[in-house]
């Protein structure tokens, strides 16, 4: 088709087409462990952080609609990775921290997010992907900065 050469060259078009593809591929290794791409980000954050986080937290660190983070949690919970507590010093809010199989799921995804970035660090060179999410970052920032 004629527009496969606009499309080539087209930034957003491209973006599109890398997210769709590389989530894909991302979801089906995920998959493997039962959990989808944002539920696996919520369990290696909860890792690191090593505290009790609240909602509003992961909401404004992955910048993700309040309603897909309160069902991606429950479905966290239900499946034994997660603990809800009240939060100790505001009685109208919670806070999630990792169970035991939490954090023994959450080592499983950090892998598997570190084999993920090592593929596709050997795909482009190192160099080339820092320079791609440094690119990307740029974008983002722009263009929320706008909205």
């Amino acid at each position: 088709m004629k527009i496969k050469k606009f499309l080539s060259h087209s930034i957003v078009y491209t973006s599109y087409l890398s997210q769709t593809v590389i989530l894909e591929s991302f979801q089906q290794k995920l998959a493997a462990h039962s959990v989808h791409f944002l539920q696996a980000l919520i369990l290696t954050s909860l890792f690191f952080e090593d505290r009790e986080v609240r909602p509003l937290e992961l909401h404004q660190t992955f910048g993700i609609e309040k309603s897909n983070l309160s069902h991606s949690l429950r479905g966290l919970e239900k499946l034994g990775l997660l603990k809800r507590t009240m939060h100790p010093t505001d009685a109208r809010g919670y806070c999630f921290t990792l169970t035991a199989s939490g954090k023994k799921k959450a080592l499983t995804l950090i892998k598997e997010f570190d084999v993920f970035q090592e593929t596709i660090e050997a795909i482009m060179g190192v160099s080339k992907t820092n320079d791609v999410v440094k690119g990307m970052q740029t974008l983002i920032f722009n263009y929320s900065a706008k909205n």
